[in-house]
């Protein structure tokens, strides 16, 4: 099997489907205890990525976003979870309230 070059990877992440492929494999291992879940959520989903992906408006993804990162990764982005919560709705609306519950801003 290639190895996966992470640097690649995260060029693509604006492709919701890369996303959504790269957040469940995260999942994956994440469920088995996996020390590189933790590795590619650092290299992956620095600050500027969380954010972009929160403004995308895929709803799916935010989701998923919101339910496979640890919450130190929103911890630079509570206010705008905030700003956004009350226009959100369904899965992802119920997300973000747990993430702000955390994170408490």
């Amino acid at each position: 099997m290639t190895s996966l070059n992470l640097q690649d990877i995260s060029h693509q992440l604006d492709d919701v489907l890369v996303a959504e492929w790269v957040l469940g494999r995260i999942e994956d291992m994440q469920r088995i205890g996996s020390p590189a879940a933790d590795q590619w959520i650092e290299e992956l989903f620095p600050d500027t990525t969380v954010r972009r992906i929160l403004k995308c408006g895929d709803q799916t993804i935010q989701t998923r976003l919101l339910r496979t990162l640890p919450h130190h990764c929103f911890q630079s982005h509570g206010a705008f979870l905030l700003e956004q919560w009350p226009q959100w709705h369904g899965n992802v609306a119920g997300w973000s309230a747990a993430m702000l519950a955390r994170l408490k801003p």
